[in-house]
């Protein structure tokens, strides 16, 4: 199989990042809008979809298997690091729905969350939380605010 044809096959392959910028575009609420987000999108992978297999190709086969073996390496920790801060918010998440019907007048969370917004010293203003539908709730109707 030919490069060229490896090329049309691995835009049929589903992409994070593709998924994030149509996700984006069609937040935008106007229909010629998401369509120059995913153009403009779409122009902003060109030159790294053109400049790494040039690079790879000109590059002596000792070189292109460290190169791929540190790609593959980094990949394994980026996704590392991903399921990590994956775990953590939803251990959040727990810790919150743990938290809603126990009435208490400070939240306080002594875990580390990585990059999730601390929670410590929170207070809420007389509030029952009992009878409360958490899953539709944003920060502005929970009533909370930093000391």
């Amino acid at each position: 199989m030919s490069w060229f044809m490896v090329g049309l096959f691995n835009g049929l392959l589903p992409c994070g990042l593709v998924y994030a910028g149509l996700a984006l575009s069609l937040t935008s609420g106007n229909i010629a809008l998401s369509a120059a987000m995913m153009f403009a999108f779409g122009l902003g992978t060109i030159p790294a979809m053109t400049l790494v297999p040039v690079v790879l190709k000109s590059a002596s086969p000792k070189a292109r298997g460290w190169v791929l073996k540190a790609a593959a390496l980094l990949l394994i920790i980026m996704g590392a690091f991903t399921m990590i801060r994956g775990s953590a918010m939803m251990h959040g998440m727990m810790h919150m729905q743990h938290m809603e019907g126990m009435g208490q007048e400070h939240m306080m969370m002594d875990h580390d969350m990585g990059n999730m917004p601390q929670m410590h010293d929170m207070k809420m203003r007389d509030m029952d939380m009992n009878g409360m539908d958490m899953k539709n709730m944003d920060m502005q109707d929970m009533n909370m605010e930093n000391p």
